[in-house]
Order: structure tokens, then C-alpha cells, then sequence
């Protein structure tokens, strides 16, 4: 099932297996990526109860051994729509045969996307409904179409970070496994990060000290998005790697894949939130696109 809504000029699809945005358009501009096996098949997809790999494919919780994919298990998972109004749906997702077999905690997941005038924003809600503490990360894997414009290549387009005042890279290894060390990232001008396609000769970047905001921008055309993610810590960038691809993921992380060469202890990992019986966690992360009206050149 897919669902859509629209708002004044802004309008959004999202699917139910995986609480999936599909499409995100303003103006008649397509910002999401549209998926394409030569790179990336996916578009936005959700990661739950990981973030990145877990060394070895499995974790221990308590004496036994888990298996679970890469980001999780909720991109695979088909969510029950619960509501759906002009500008916003809520999709949820509960513990079940399937997701016990590989995470033994009862748990509600449930993902709101809700339209303002040019901004959708998204909140992730996470509830415990064992005896036992829930263990979980969570992230945010969009993709998004590069160029925005015609007319413009990848490389004219930079990220800036406004807010960042100590941005870190953080270290992983080729393999996609944290190496828990942290190297200083200067930006041009303490603000920029200039695209370029080999920045993912190795894989992703990731950030820690962003600022909980970022821009997709070009000098060359008013088409431009912001993703601003105050309640998390790390910020991922990526493509296929050594490609020409034609997107650019902005992942923000509340998670991380595991140390290099050690299996993960659940109750050890870090870092993952740990919420008592009955307590809920919210994450808010929102995506802000700006489309020029062609017609008049205005931008909204």
C-alpha cells in the first residue's frame, strides 16, 4: 500500500513495507531519489533496532546468539497504517513472531511524516512493552537526487553546516566497522564540504559535531534542501561507492555499527537508548525543500 499527501505545493508517497518515503516533491520537483539497481535500489529506507553492521552478522543478548541484517530489520517489514490525515499519516509497526526470532523484545515502532507548507517532518516514536529493558538505535537513510537541477552536475553542489563548530570524522574501517577513533574534519570556510564523487571511493563519511542541521545547496540554481536532526548525534554521507552516482544520502544516526573485530554484547553496545518497561522515546527529524516556480522565478 502506498500513501500520499500533499500540502499547499509539497506532497510525499510513502509505502507500508517499511515505512518508506518514496517520493518527496515540491513544484513539480523531485527531491527523493528514485531508486536505481545500477547504484541503489532503495530510496529512504528505516533503520531499526541497529544502525550499521554488526560484526560477524549476529549479536548476544544474555547467553544467546542473534541474527540480524545490516540496519536492521524494519526496512523488511510491513507497517499497519494507524492514521491518516490531509497532512499527515502514522505508520506502525509492532513486535511480532518474525522480529522476536532475531530481537527478543516487545516493542511499538511508529513513524509519523507531517506536511507543513515546505517542510515534512518526521517523527520516530518507540515504545517498551516487555518487563524487560528495551535496547535499540535508530536512523534515518535518505536519499536524494544530485543533480536537483538541470543543467547542474554532482560537484557543484555543496553541503553546509551551519551550526557545526567541532565536526568530527568519525574512523571505520573499508569493511563498514567502527574503528572508535575520531579524526578533526576542517570545512571550507568552517562551513562547507564540496561534493565530489570520490569522496565515497571507500564507503560513507561520518560526522559526530554537525549540528544537528545541514543544506544541500549550488550557487547554480535556487533548487536547495535542509535535513535538520536535533536529536541526533551522528550524521552519515554516502553513495555506491567508486561510481558517478546521482544521489547523495544524509543519514542522521542515533546508533553505530559495531567495533571492528568484536561481537556485540546488547547490553554492552554503545550507543543505544535503554528505555525501562512502558517508557517511550521520540526522535524528530525533519526535511525542508526549496523549488523555484519556473513560471515567474519566484522560489517558495
Amino acid at each position: 500500500m502506498i500513501y500520499k499527501i500533499k500540502k499547499g505545493g509539497l506532497s510525499i508517497q510513502v509505502k507500508d513495507v517499511g515505512a518508506e518515503l518514496l517520493s518527496v516533491m515540491r513544484n513539480g520537483c523531485e527531491f527523493l531519489w528514485q531508486g536505481d539497481p545500477v547504484y541503489w535500489a532503495d530510496r529512504a529506507p528505516v533503520l531499526f533496532p541497529i544502525c550499521g553492521r554488526l560484526y560477524g552478522g549476529h549479536y548476544t543478548y544474555r547467553g544467546t546468539t542473534y541474527e540480524i541484517p545490516s540496519n536492521g530489520f524494519a526496512q523488511f517489514e510491513t507497517f499497519r497504517l494507524s492514521e491518516r490525515k490531509d497532512d499527515r499519516v502514522t505508520l506502525v509497526l509492532d513486535s511480532n513472531e518474525n522480529t522476536r526470532s532475531c530481537y527478543p523484545f516487545d516493542f511499538c515502532l511508529s513513524i509519523t511524516y507531517r506536511l507543513t507548507e515546505r517542510m515534512l517532518e518526521v517523527a520516530c516514536h518507540v515504545e517498551n512493552r516487555g518487563a524487560e529493558t528495551l535496547l535499540f538505535a535508530f536512523g534515518a537513510h535518505p536519499g536524494f537526487r544530485v543533480p536537483l537541477a538541470a543543467g547542474t552536475e554532482f560537484s557543484d553542489y555543496s553541503l553546509v553546516f551551519p551550526a557545526a563548530s567541532d565536526l568530527h570524522l568519525l574512523n571505520f574501517t573499508d569493511t563498514g566497522f567502527d574503528t572508535g577513533t575520531q579524526t578533526p574534519y576542517p570545512l571550507k570556510d568552517g562551513k562547507q564540504l564540496s561534493l565530489r564523487h570520490s569522496l565515497f571511493d571507500i564507503d560513507s563519511l561520518f560526522f559526530e559535531g554537525s549540528g544537528g542541521v545541514v543544506t544541500l545547496c549550488s550557487e547554480k540554481t535556487g533548487h536547495r534542501l535542509s535535513v535538520h536532526y536535533p536529536d541526533f548525534p551522528y550524521l552519515g554521507i554516502w553513495h555506491a561507492p567508486r561510481t558517478q552516482a546521482p544521489y547523495l544520502c544524509i543519514e542522521p544516526w542515533a546508533g553505530l555499527p559495531s567495533i571492528n573485530g568484536k561481537i556485540d554484547d546488547f547490553e554492552e553496545k554503545k550507543p543505544m537508548f535503554h528505555l525501562a518497561a512502558n517508557e517511550t522515546k521520540t526522535l524528530f527529524y525533519a526535511i525542508e525543500v526549496i523549488a523555484p516556480i519556473e513560471k515567474d522565478g519566484a522560489t517558495n
